[in-house]
């Protein structure tokens, strides 16, 4: 998958390191072996992976090829994690919110956070490569602490913005005589944002059911809109 990419990456190192042509065709046959790791999270394993062959050179091939099938099993997870699924999630929902209301500012979140990212790699790999596989091992540790915590965060987020972004509440009114009351109000004072709060976890609850997908989720919900909509008692 991407093993093509991964020796691409070590090509210039192979052409400085290596003198002969065997010794090229072996590091190539070594990096082109099949992987799938975290982009980001990969800048690890390169640094790791290059400090092994900077020392051992051609003897070292096997051991960067257990190395690799090692790492990227456990990066791959932490990595999509902590830095794709997190940051599009949270960052996501923010700036979709504000392109809402017509704030194009949000772009800028996008472009400071691949600067950051460009910035994590950049650092992991000058770590990995100083330090070898063993600090890999302590940074998968430590990421993992920090993927749980962000994704306390992300949830956090999310739900709080459930309310903001979903725009479903009651529309008719309870009568009792001459005294009306509002349905809308009451289900306030039991709980605000109780109608969004209740499409969401109908939802969520829908993609958890056998022979469910988000398509038909997503076609539910839409039936189920219009059906509502007709009693009178619902709107947006």
């Amino acid at each position: 998958m991407q093993g093509l990419g991964y020796y691409f990456a070590m090509y210039p190192f192979i052409m400085e390191k290596y003198t002969t042509l065997e010794e090229r065709k072996e590091a190539a046959k070594t990096h082109l072996q099949f992987y799938n790791c975290n982009n980001t999270a990969t800048s690890a394993v390169l640094g790791s992976a290059l400090a092994l062959e900077e020392s051992d050179g051609i003897g070292s091939l096997e051991s960067v090829a257990a190395l690799k099938a090692g790492l990227m099993g456990p990066l791959s997870g932490i990595g999509d994690s902590l830095f794709h699924v997190l940051p599009s999630t949270i960052l996501g929902s923010i700036i979709s919110y504000m392109a809402l209301d017509g704030n194009p500012i949000g772009l800028l979140f996008w472009w400071c956070w691949g600067a950051a990212r460009a910035l994590i790699m950049y650092y992991l790999f000058n770590l990995s490569n100083a330090k070898g596989a063993k600090i890999v091992s302590n940074i998968g540790n430590n990421l993992k602490m920090i993927t749980d915590i962000s994704s306390v965060l992300g949830i956090t987020v999310i739900g709080g913005m459930i309310p903001s972004i979903i725009n479903f509440k009651f529309v008719g009114k309870l009568k009792f005589g001459e005294v009306s009351l509002g349905l809308q109000d009451f289900a306030n004072q039991l709980l605000p944002g109780l109608l969004p709060l209740a499409l969401v976890g109908l939802t969520y609850w829908l993609l958890g059911r056998k022979n469910m997908n988000s398509i038909r989720v997503i076609l539910f919900v839409f039936i189920l809109g219009i059906l509502l909509s007709l009693t009178g008692l619902f709107g947006v």
